[in-house]
């Protein structure tokens, strides 16, 4: 049977004749800049550019991977994004508002994953980018304290459950 649409204009590969070049997983993953118009230029916003692509790609992955079909929805890869990325914030925060003296006597393999920031500037210039995950306050007397803004319900509300079957709204 002849190939329709679009398989018609591919032409049978067989060995030893050259393939024709395909995408790069770097493109495919969003790590190539040059696709990005808006690719931030600031470090801090590069950062949070990875840790929010590898966030998402690890929740499209869980998602994939769940052996219960029903639960392959837009909202479960949501809710994944959304776990995730609340576990990164506070545990870059916790890293950066300890001092020194507690972080020393660990393994820096521990703390070091090219996703800590060194000091509490760099964590609100990553994380904290317009107070749209987080937000960082710091009072007078000293001692930083998160705000966590990022949920199911903001900045953006995410896609509503399907609903389980048996059920009727």
């Amino acid at each position: 049977m002849p190939l329709k649409g679009p398989q018609a204009k591919e032409r049978p590969v067989t060995l030893g004749q050259p393939q024709e070049p395909r995408p790069r997983p770097a493109l495919l993953l969003g790590d190539q800049p040059s696709a990005w118009p808006a690719y931030p230029v600031a470090p801090g916003l590069q950062r949070l550019w990875t840790a929010l692509r590898l966030c998402f790609l690890h929740g499209v992955w869980c998602v994939h991977k769940d052996l219960d079909p029903a639960r392959h929805h837009s909202h479960a890869v949501v809710a994944h994004v959304v776990a995730a990325l609340r576990c990164l914030l506070w545990a870059q925060f916790r890293m950066t508002a300890l001092s020194d003296d507690l972080l020393d006597p660990l393994p820096t393999a521990i703390l070091n994953a090219q996703l800590k920031a060194t000091k509490l500037a760099d964590f609100k210039a990553a994380w904290a980018h317009r107070r749209v995950l987080c937000e960082v306050v710091e009072p007078a007397a000293g001692g930083a304290q998160l705000r966590v803004l990022v949920s199911l319900s903001g900045p953006v509300v995410a896609p509503a459950a399907p609903a389980a079957a048996g059920e009727e709204g």
